[in-house]
Order: structure tokens, then sequence, then C-alpha cells
């Protein structure tokens, strides 16, 4: 444990949040791309990478339009997965 240490300030980058357009030429782009759909999920609900990473498709109900997050993946440099202790879930 370290004490008496001054940990450097820094500041959060501004997050500028795409036009229209620039969405559509997004979407536009990705249409073909092996992960387009996944993409196109990230895209329009706002779910962060490791959310999406953690969907299955039993976190789908199409017949509602709705996704439950019930996990996330993460990655912990340096790791391996059996050196990961497991985290409990709600």
């Amino acid at each position: 444990m370290a004490k008496n240490v001054e940990l450097p300030t820094s500041q959060r980058p501004k997050v500028i949040p795409w036009e229209p357009a620039e969405f559509g030429a997004f979407l536009d782009r990705i249409g073909t791309h092996r992960l387009g759909a996944l993409f196109e999920v990230i895209a329009g609900t706002g779910l962060r990478r490791g959310e999406a990473w953690g969907l299955r498709w039993d976190d789908v109900d199409f017949a509602r339009r709705v996704i439950v997050v019930r996990q996330q993946i993460v990655q912990v440099s340096g790791l391996k997965k059996r050196d990961m202790a497991p985290v409990a879930g709600p």
C-alpha cells in the first residue's frame, strides 16, 4: 500500500455524440462487417462493449423488443482467466 502519494489529476475527454448523418454513415459502413449487427445494437442502445460481449440469446426478447443486461465481459491485463476470482451477479 502506498502512503502519502499524490495522484496526478486528469480531465475526462469531452464526449461529442454523433450527428444523425454521422450515425447513418456508420451504419452504412458496418452493414457488411461480420459483427455489423452487434455494432448496430451497441450504437442503437448505448450498451458498453463488455455488456454487448456478455449478451446471450436468453437476454434478448425480440417479441417485446427488450434486452436485459445480466453480465459483462471484462479484459484484465496480465491475468489469465484461471487467476481471476468469480464475481457474483445480481
